[in-house]
């Protein structure tokens, strides 16, 4: 038999665990049909991962015997099985670095879960009615992490319909989680109800289904946004910033230190403020040298923390802040592979066209002219329809102050400006915002 391996210690894709959950299982099934003795998954540098590798295994060989000849299995050997893997997941409670390991927990036990319940319906009615009990006494327990369960218990209470094809009983399953439902944002909310909402309908109550989806104008006032300003955010790039002006030699290892912290907080729940904080790092790295600026943007790349456009702009914002001397060069980079695609996040909207901006006052006199009016005709044709107007309003500004500006640098400012769609924002009014029921 090839070894499967199962490594959840370096993955984030959301789907991924329950993936690897598979694997593991569906090979320790396979080794168990086959009558043939199998590797054992490398083990987790996660101790709260390592007993779901095991429990994975366990069950996995279980289903096997159980596909194979029932009568292998021992009457109550599903039961335990289930109590043990029942257990566990109560008794997950990670904390620090451990963050991540629980929602990947959450996501991987739904599959053993259903593998439990098919392998009780194969070794007969009473193993059958002993395991699902079971499963109904840990979900009435109390559980201090609701998000841990949930996954687990819609994924079970789907899968012993589908052995037993009664809809009342699952829908008795289901609704105390509808009752109990309290996410931490109006987003996840709305995402945690729909997901109730498919259970029932899969479930066959289709009139519950409705009845779910008819509430979700009730659960927010419409999308959830995480503030401007994150007090968090601002102190690290502050101190940042002002501690490279004061000491511009200490940049490269403080810019280290600030990548190392970004890396773990996009595997916990901060991943938002790492979000915020990607483009002034990577302009402050850029300053550096191009190596370092390269290696910077390309880790953040990876860590799916920064976009194209806002890739380009820190790094040439960098670029021209280092050597005012290639300005010229950076400016057409800007405006050729940029520019087209360029929008700042809504959380750092008052950046909008601050590369522009120090372009301009870097550029040598005699080369500030020519400058204005090459962004001056790229922004006119490349810049995306919602920012052009802003962005012809930042060249006028930085064109004034070197006395670069012209009389059609501001008649095309005031142009666009009539004709520019406005900004959009998280609060711009949209076609749909007085809309109240699904019949509307």
């Amino acid at each position: 038999m090839v070894s499967v391996e199962a490594d959840l210690d370096g993955i984030t894709d959301q789907d991924a665990p329950e993936h690897v959950a598979s694997a593991v299982l569906e090979h320790a099934e396979l080794g168990a049909m086959l009558r043939r003795p199998t590797a054992a998954a490398p083990a987790s540098d996660s101790q709260v991962l390592r007993p779901l590798q095991f429990h994975s295994e366990t069950i996995g060989r279980l289903l096997g015997r159980a596909r194979l000849e029932p009568l292998l299995v021992q009457a109550g050997e599903v039961v335990r099985a289930a109590r043990a893997a029942l257990s566990y997941l109560n008794r997950v409670r990670p904390d620090g670095s451990e963050f991540y390991a629980q929602a990947q927990v959450s996501l991987a036990t739904p599959v053993l879960g259903k593998a439990l319940i098919q392998a009780a319906a194969l070794c007969g009615e009473q193993e059958f009615s002993s395991t699902i009990a079971e499963f109904d006494r840990a979900f009435a327990e109390h559980d201090g992490t609701h998000d841990t369960r949930t996954n687990l218990r819609r994924e079970a209470a789907v899968a012993i319909y589908r052995c037993t094809g009664d809809t009342a009983e699952a829908s008795r399953r289901l609704e105390p989680m509808v009752e109990d439902l309290v996410e931490d944002t109006p987003a996840q909310q709305i995402d945690e109800l729909a997901n109730l909402a498919i259970s029932f309908a899969q479930v066959g109550n289709v009139a519950r289904a409705r009845a779910l989806l008819a509430r979700l104008p009730d659960e927010s006032l419409g999308y959830a946004l995480p503030p401007k300003k994150d007090p968090q955010y601002e102190t690290w790039r502050e101190l940042l910033e002002r501690a490279n002006e004061a000491d511009p030699g200490g940049r490269p290892s403080r810019v280290a230190m600030l990548l190392r912290q970004v890396t773990g907080m996009m595997q916990t729940e901060g991943y938002s403020a790492a979000h915020r904080i990607a483009a002034p790092l990577l302009k402050e790295a850029a300053m550096c040298d191009a190596q370092t600026g390269w290696r910077a943007g390309r880790l953040l790349v990876e860590q799916g923390v920064i976009g194209w456009a806002l890739l380009l702009d820190a790094l040439l914002f960098g670029l021209v802040k280092r050597r005012p001397d290639l300005v010229p060069a950076a400016a057409v980079a800007w405006c050729e592979l940029a520019l087209p695609y360029y929008m700042e996040p809504y959380f750092s909207e008052s950046e909008l066209g601050t590369f522009i901006e120090a372009t301009i006052s870097a550029a040598s006199p005699a080369d500030v002219q020519a400058i204005a009016q090459l962004f001056l005709a790229a922004i006119e044709t490349e810049a995306r329809a919602h920012e052009r107007a802003a962005l012809l309003d930042r060249l006028c500004q930085a064109a004034k102050t070197r006395g670069a500006s012209s009389r059609s640098m501001e008649d095309a400012c005031e142009r666009w400006k009539a004709e520019s769609p406005p900004p959009r924002h998280s609060y711009t009014p949209t076609r749909y915002d007085d809309v109240s029921s699904l019949a509307e």
